[in-house]
C-alpha cells in the first residue's frame, strides 16, 4: 500500500494542480472581486483602526472610510472624464497640426539632409559590394 501511494503521489499532485487551475479559470468572476475586497481591506484597515482609537465607533469608521474612498474615486473619474472630453473637442485642431508636422517631415526628407545621408549610405554600400566582389574574384583565381 505504501509503495502504491508513493507511485501515485506525482499523479495526485498533478491532478490537484490541474483542478486548481481549472477552478481559478472558471471561478474568476467570483474570485477577482473577493481578491480586490481583501486587498482593500488590508489597505484601509489602518485608517479604520486609527479612527477607532480616536473614539469613533467601528461601523462609523468603516462607513467614513468607504465614503471617502468612493468620493475620491468619483472625483478622479470625473476629472479624467473632463480631460478626455476636452481632448476630444480639440482633436480637430490637433489633427491639422499633426498632418502639418508629417508634411514637414516628408518635405525635409526630399532634398534635405536626410536624403543626402541616405544617398551617401547607398553609395558606400555600393562601394563595399564592389570591393567584396573584387576580393572574391581574386581569391577564386
Amino acid at each position: 500500500m505504501n509503495k502504491l501511494l508513493r507511485r501515485l503521489t506525482p499523479l495526485i499532485v498533478l491532478a490537484t494542480v490541474i483542478l486548481g487551475v481549472i477552478a481559478l479559470k472558471y471561478g474568476k468572476p467570483v474570485l477577482m472581486p473577493m481578491a480586490l475586497a481583501l486587498l482593500f481591506t488590508f489597505l484601509l484597515n489602518p485608517i479604520v483602526s486609527w479612527l477607532e482609537r480616536h473614539k469613533v465607533g467601528r461601523i462609523s469608521s468603516v462607513l467614513t472610510v468607504v465614503f471617502v474612498v468612493f468620493t475620491l474615486v468619483g472625483v478622479i473619474t470625473w476629472a479624467l472624464g473632463r480631460q478626455i472630453t476636452g481632448l476630444a473637442l480639440e482633436l480637430p485642431k490637433y489633427k491639422d497640426n499633426i498632418r502639418e508636422k508629417i508634411n514637414d517631415l516628408q518635405t525635409a526628407g526630399k532634398g534635405g539632409a536626410f536624403e543626402r545621408i541616405q544617398t551617401t549610405i547607398k553609395e558606400l554600400k555600393g562601394e563595399l559590394k564592389k570591393e567584396k566582389q573584387e576580393q572574391e574574384a581574386r581569391s577564386v583565381t
